[in-house]
């Protein structure tokens, strides 16, 4: 839910025929949870939650044929936190902030995919999306 929005604001932004030409990307950058999870051969990611491709390696690899920087976590929160584990780290925020090498902005399509973990326990609310997508 969080990621169509992103992307229906990021196309919102730009005309028809800018919105389609994805193939200027050189990167995709991702940010999230068990959905994007892929593992962790990439040096990220506790396992994969998937019989195969997770969404944005399919868009990565099958789509748009470009590198792909997968920064996701399963059970990641969308503040610093883990739900599955009571980690204090591998969240949307922490993921963020462990980002050292950053490729050119003007070639990056960035997709975060995050939420359902503060919601799943039933302890979460709303109002954490919004206070941790406000960088707190």
């Amino acid at each position: 839910m969080f990621f169509l929005l992103l992307l229906a604001l990021f196309c919102s932004g730009l005309s028809q025929g800018e919105a389609l030409q994805f193939r200027e990307f050189d990167n995709i950058v991702a940010f999230g949870d068990s959905f994007t999870d892929d593992g962790p051969a990439d040096g990220s990611g506790f396992y994969r939650a998937s019989n195969g491709e997770t969404w944005v390696e399919y868009l990565a690899k099958e789509h748009f044929q470009i590198k792909l920087q997968n920064n996701t976590w399963s059970g990641s929160t969308s503040g610093f936190g883990n739900v599955n584990q009571q980690l204090v780290w591998s969240g949307l925020l922490w993921q963020v902030s462990q980002v050292k090498n950053c490729t050119d902005p003007r070639k990056t399509l960035v997709f975060v995919w995050s939420g359902l973990n503060d919601l799943y326990d039933g302890k979460g609310t709303g109002l954490d999306l919004l206070t941790h997508s406000n960088g707190h």
